[in-house]
């Protein structure tokens, strides 16, 4: 006997519900926030040398550090949304537009899928040295290092890029969902080495792996774990449904903020705190997935999922911490080149292996490695965080 299906609504409210969430604990963070800036006086922040932002000059002009913080957030932030706006209108429809639009079987949307990755394994190490110079990430962390922009600044900056991609994601979204359901047809929205021998990045890079394979498969397997969890025939709003999960990915962007500016207790540095971040966040996403394949009900499914995408927006600003911190400027890109590697042929190895018969084994190995990754975190990042913070002076792992 199936298991009852939802009414039509159900994921609107969801998401609605999700927004109204996310919207209210956004606010109430913010307001926290300006409080304690207020009662700590940091609102009227002291006169500092202006640094040029934009060409990497040395050149320096009058103005305020808040001045200076304000310009390198609203630059990265403006272009980073655009770009991410403009990716994120195909995501809910494109294994649809495959498996049902063109009739690929599922094997093949699976090759389809792994193209992509095994491009940017080959090429990622080749253009690792020109990205460490002009990608997003590398930019506004040696940015704000030149601008003598604090830790905290940085952490405030990264978190609000997952807040603002899941802005854009929620809406692209909800927009091809309108989009399919008016043309009824899924193609309307894409129209619309030897510095790795240190332990802690050999551990970075595996949690790169680890977390970031397990995201990329369930990119592919969401939309037919849903089906499968459905009624034959079922009509699923996927484009609802995506949009709750960027929007759980914005609120779990909510948590990390609310987490790294109001942390108890105070005595953790912020690497600290952000390496006990990691380990905890892998080891719920691995909750998570584990839950996922553990019921055949769509709405703890979906639910589910929305907790996996919650973790996914704690993951990038705790990553990009951490990589910022523990990785010099000259080297952060063509690491994270090479640690894509392992990290393609993780996602390609699982992608061709049958998945379409074996979602729950492959959920299952994703939850397992996320675990693995948390207690590898647990007991070499954090140790090594800890004697970083302890000793300034250490040089960084690369």
């Amino acid at each position: 006997m199936l298991p009852p299906f939802p009414p039509p609504d159900f994921y609107q409210v969801q998401l609605t519900v999700l927004a109204v969430f996310c919207a209210v604990a956004t606010v109430i963070e913010r307001y926290i926030g300006w409080q304690k800036k207020k009662a700590s006086g940091e609102a009227n922040a002291p006169k500092v040398e202006e640094r040029a932002l934009l060409d990497g000059s040395a050149s320096s002009a009058a103005g305020t550090a808040k001045d200076i913080f304000a310009a390198l957030r609203r630059n990265y932030l403006l272009v980073y949304g655009v770009v991410m706006g403009a990716d994120w209108l195909q995501g809910p429809y494109v294994y649809s537009l495959y498996r049902e639009q063109y009739g690929y079987s599922e094997r093949v949307v699976g090759f389809l899928f792994v193209t992509g990755f095994t491009a940017a394994g080959f090429s990622g190490p080749f253009v690792g040295v020109w990205a460490d110079k002009f990608c997003f990430e590398t930019w506004v962390v040696s940015a704000s290092q030149s601008a003598g922009v604090s830790q905290a600044g940085l952490s405030t900056i990264l978190g609000d890029a997952m807040l603002i991609n899941g802005i854009a994601a929620s809406v692209a979204g909800v927009v091809s969902n309108q989009l399919v359901a008016k043309v009824h047809t899924f193609t309307s929205p894409a129209n619309g080495i030897s510095l790795i021998v240190d332990p802690a990045l050999l551990v970075l890079g595996l949690r790169q792996t680890c977390f970031e394979g397990s995201m990329y498969i369930f990119v592919f397997l969401w939309v037919p774990s849903m089906q499968e969890a459905s009624p034959p025939g079922a009509q699923l709003p996927l484009g609802y449904i995506f949009s709750a999960f960027m929007v759980s990915m914005m609120i779990g962007s909510v948590v990390y903020t609310s987490v790294v500016s109001h942390s108890l207790p105070r005595s953790d540095a912020p690497l600290v705190l952000h390496a006990k971040l990691a380990s905890l966040n892998c080891l719920v996403a691995s909750l998570a997935l584990a839950c996922s394949f553990s019921t055949s009900l769509p709405q703890s499914r979906f639910w589910s999922f929305c907790l996996f995408e919650a973790c996914v927006g704690v993951y990038y600003p705790v990553q990009g911490m951490l990589k910022g911190s523990m990785i010099s400027n000259d080297h952060r890109a063509t690491l994270a080149a090479l640690f894509r590697v392992p990290l393609n042929i993780f996602v390609t190895g699982i992608m061709l292996t049958g998945i379409s018969e074996n979602r729950q084994v492959v959920f299952s190995a994703c939850s397992l490695v996320l675990a693995f990754s948390s207690l590898m975190t647990t007991f070499v990042i954090v140790p090594r965080t800890v004697a970083m913070s302890e000793n300034p002076a250490l040089p960084r792992p690369a």
